[in-house]
């Protein structure tokens, strides 16, 4: 995004400007407002602040959010889609408000698979084992012919 602004010599702001006028959003949309916001406080990062965006995890979040609003409103300025904002943005809200990262849940889902991995390897080596005692722990299945 910092390359295509630069190329062709925009700023945030600016880009915001040619956004709502272009998108078809009304103006009052509380989408504009937090584009505009997103837009400012990215431009007061990199013009004021002087700071590097790309070594900024905030900035990224802020980037993110932004196109995301561009591509719900794109084509369809009174019926904004937000399927798929999970993958934008790198983590899903929930319904109670609570932050789930999606690394931390594939860890989980992979510890749990671990786990789960361990357990049935422990069952089939103990059914193995007791397949090779026999019933009740008399000789095994084989010599008993």
């Amino acid at each position: 995004m910092l390359r295509e602004l630069r190329r062709n010599s925009k700023t945030f702001m600016s880009a915001h400007s040619d956004w709502v006028k272009n998108s078809g959003v009304q103006h009052s949309d509380r989408a504009v407002h937090e584009h505009r916001t997103l837009s400012k406080i990215l431009e007061l990062l990199t013009c004021c602040d002087q700071v590097a965006l790309t070594n900024l995890a905030g900035a990224e979040v802020a980037v993110k959010r932004r196109m995301l609003i561009e591509q719900a409103y794109q084509g369809r300025p009174d019926a904004p889609r937000w399927d798929g904002a999970e993958y934008l943005m790198g983590y899903k809200d929930s319904e109670d408000g609570r932050y789930i990262d999606p690394e931390a849940v594939k860890y989980q889902a992979s510890k749990l698979k671990e786990d789960s991995q361990i357990m049935k390897e422990s069952r089939l080596k103990r059914e193995e084992d007791a397949a090779k005692q026999g019933p009740k722990g008399g000789a095994p299945a084989a010599e008993k012919k």
